[in-house]
């Protein structure tokens, strides 16, 4: 008894940990679903079609739905597989390894740049490992903390992406338990071509940060909590009003910034950044100029973090003698 107890226990807070971990779908997803399917399965004008369930399969992130067709008198259900990065849906899943081998699918989990690459061309070359910190941080407004901290974090980021969200949260969380001396971030615009809301997001945080850095900040955690009740239809407004909730915007300068589309350039230019080192999915986070290989944890960033900061500190020592 006692051990049935321990096991649905155990079962019970690993669906909870997967259901965290996971990408939620938005309401504009289940939609555009939905009326993929339509065209997909060439279903009836009249035909009403619905996504009526949405459970996540074990030890993954794939999405298992069931939407449910009605034409007329008749009425079938229709069970399909949806890609963790929601660019794919299948009939069948077939699983090649067993659940102990997941592991290494909860590493890093990323939102991936979408690959236009023809079949059997060969494979994309990885992420560059290292980078001349000064070329990462070059230019860049969005940045918190003294340009002389021992420890600079820079992560290429898209506000759409659920995974982003988590690493903001986290990183804000890490960061702030660290001297603020010690430590500095770096914002990096990438939003990804399949994430219909990310540029536009991207570009109105550019235009908050030209006004000021501490309002890219706030804006940057505001868009990320109002993150799941944004969507393509009313991402304008939405920006608007948050960036207007903040004291140091100027609704003019602001509207001036956006509307004039010049501020796309600095969007371009980090994405630009981020291709060059082959950044292949968000959040990529480099912690002076060296690649954190996969965002798995808190605890994780927190022992790369303080790791940084006694390299670094011990190299500031070093150059004062």
């Amino acid at each position: 008894m006692r051990v049935s107890v321990l096991l649905a226990l155990a079962v019970s807070a690993w669906g909870q940990e997967q259901v965290s971990r996971c990408p939620v779908l938005q309401d504009t997803v289940k939609s555009a679903l939905a009326s993929r399917v339509r065209t997909r399965y060439q279903a009836e004008p009249s035909a009403v079609v619905q996504l009526i369930d949405d459970s996540l399969v074990t030890g993954g992130c794939y999405h298992r739905l069931i939407f449910e067709v009605q034409s007329g008198q008749r009425s079938f259900t229709l069970p399909l597989y949806l890609s963790p990065d929601q660019r794919y849906l299948t009939r069948d899943l077939t699983e090649v390894r067993p659940l102990a081998s997941t592991a290494a699918v909860q590493q890093g989990a990323a939102c991936p740049t979408p690959s236009d690459a023809p079949a059997g061309a060969p494979p994309a070359a990885p992420t560059v490992a290292s980078v001349s910190p000064a070329m990462l941080t070059e230019g860049a407004r969005t940045a918190m903390g003294p340009a002389t901290a021992p420890v600079t974090l820079v992560v290429f980021s898209d506000f759409q992406c659920p995974y982003c969200k988590r690493a903001a949260e986290w990183l804000k969380a890490e960061t702030a338990k660290f001297d603020a001396k010690d430590v500095r971030l770096v914002y990096r615009f990438f939003p990804l071509s399949f994430h219909p809301w990310a540029k536009p997001a991207a570009e109105a945080a550019a235009c908050v940060a030209a006004q000021s850095p501490a309002s890219f900040w706030a804006f940057h955690d505001l868009i990320f909590a109002n993150q799941a009740s944004i969507n393509p239809s009313n991402v304008q407004g939405r920006l608007l009003d948050l960036a207007l909730s903040l004291p140091g915007v100027n609704s003019a300068n602001f509207k001036k910034c956006v509307d004039s589309g010049e501020i796309a350039e600095t969007v371009k230019r980090d994405q630009s950044l981020g291709a060059s080192i082959q950044v292949r999915g968000t959040p990529t986070v480099f912690i002076n100029g060296k690649l954190l290989p996969g965002l798995r944890s808190p605890e994780q960033l927190h022992a790369a973090i303080q790791e940084a900061a006694s390299a670094g500190k011990a190299v500031q020592a070093a150059m004062v003698r």
